[in-house]
């Protein structure tokens, strides 16, 4: 049957594989949501991939309401719960879409983070 809390803990996190550029030149990327985080406010980290494959250093943690995320975390925001990887902006580099579906009283938002180039942060 497995060990209920590792089985509660692999629910509470969403993976989203994202290629940095749509190029020939694929460096793909780990999003990671994490929706029960801090009482359920939740949070993204994004760790980067290299031409070797991830690497954990320089990896990035998104909250609401901190380095440039819009709104304010609060309880059961659950920011992270879903991730999906596209296109959203006028360029070739990929993008990733947050959702916190507890956001304002369950009405729910979605959060862009815009991709850019090989070793540049997404930008908000």
């Amino acid at each position: 049957m497995g060990d209920p809390l590792r089985l509660e803990e692999r629910r509470r996190r969403q993976l989203v594989a994202v290629g940095r550029e749509l190029t020939p030149h694929l460096l793909v990327d780990l999003a990671l949501g994490v929706r029960g985080e801090d009482g359920n406010r939740g949070l993204t980290q994004i760790i980067y991939g290299t031409s070797g494959g991830l690497n954990a250093q320089g990896n990035q943690v998104f909250a609401q309401g901190a380095d440039g995320m819009a709104d304010v975390a609060e309880v059961t925001d659950d920011f992270g719960f879903k991730l999906a990887a596209g296109n959203f902006g006028a360029d070739s580099a990929a993008d990733l879409a947050v959702g916190a579906p507890g956001e304002d009283d369950s009405r729910g938002v979605a959060h862009i983070l815009f991709g850019r180039s090989p070793q540049a942060a997404p930008t908000v």
